[in-house]
């Protein structure tokens, strides 16, 4: 994914929300633990602060898929990010 978009992967300790404001789009991801993305990925979301119409995506990895199970597994992380002013273009896994 990151080949495709030309783009770079780091997770949430090697980032800051100050590097963040130097993006156009910004993927938020990770596998699934109990219908949601680690623990990890949501404080990090949690830590995030207001922007305005920041667009953004999500995506996962999960053993079970499908349209009903993406929607609930991303659906704190989606909250989260759109509290926080994020503009979700897609969702994938």
């Amino acid at each position: 994914m990151a080949k495709v978009l030309d783009a770079q992967v780091k997770s949430p300790q090697e980032t800051s929300s100050d590097e963040l404001k130097k993006y156009d789009l910004i993927g938020f991801g990770a596998g699934i633990d109990s219908d949601k993305h680690y623990g990890e990925l949501l404080d990090f979301a949690d830590a995030l602060p207001q922007v305005t119409d920041k667009k953004a995506f999500i995506f996962s990895t999960s053993g079970v898929t499908g349209e009903k199970k993406l929607a609930k597994d991303h659906l704190a992380l989606r909250e989260k990010l759109q509290s926080k002013g994020y503009l979700i273009v897609d969702e994938f896994q």
